[in-house]
């Protein structure tokens, strides 16, 4: 415990969100919240009265860690919009959905380049390739370990990055097949 405390106090910082609310109706009783990845959209935490209708609160983080937040009144009365249903991304996302394309079309490639050499040994190789095929198995085994964490711990990413490749592959045979009646 005493371990996990250290590292805690060592890699967290006290964040402090602050809010005017002079242009929102407060209610009686209900205070403006904020809430966000920080704590899985779950729980607002209340804000307090600073001065001037300015509202905030201080919250503990995690340090160099991305995090998403919204105010509310009345938990979410200010903003409905979950997390879940916003059809906006973040530029962490789109990293990953062209990075999580990028692995597998690479993977596919690379593996695409084994198979020719074990089925078609008499082909011409006008560009050799180091270490073959060691390079190209560590190289493979690799994007595998990454996508294997990658689909484990961003799921919904993983998804997008799948579902790209497979818009991909319908246009390309729909292309091909429009092209051979032609």
């Amino acid at each position: 415990i005493l371990i996990h405390v250290l590292f805690s106090a060592l890699f967290s910082i006290n964040v402090t969100f602050s809010v005017d609310m002079s242009n929102e109706n407060l209610v009686e009783g209900c205070l403006p919240t904020v809430a966000g990845s920080f704590n899985n959209w779950n729980q607002p935490y209340n804000l307090s009265y600073i001065d001037d209708n300015i509202w905030q609160t201080t919250i503990n983080v995690d340090q160099n860690s991305y995090y998403e937040f919204k105010f509310g009144v009345c938990e979410w009365d200010l903003e409905t919009l979950s997390p879940e249903s916003s059809f906006t991304s973040t530029f962490e996302q789109v990293l990953l959905y062209a990075g999580i394309t990028f692995i597998i079309i690479n993977t596919i490639t690379i593996f695409g380049v084994i198979v020719l050499r074990f089925y078609h040994p008499d082909l011409e190789r006008p560009y050799r390739s180091w270490g073959y095929p060691w390079t190209q198995i560590i190289f493979i085994l690799s994007n595998l370990w990454i996508l294997y964490f990658t689909f484990k711990n961003q799921v919904f990413e993983s998804l997008i990055g799948i579902g790209i490749i497979f818009f991909s592959l319908i246009m390309y045979f729909s292309g091909q097949k429009f092209s051979n009646k032609g």
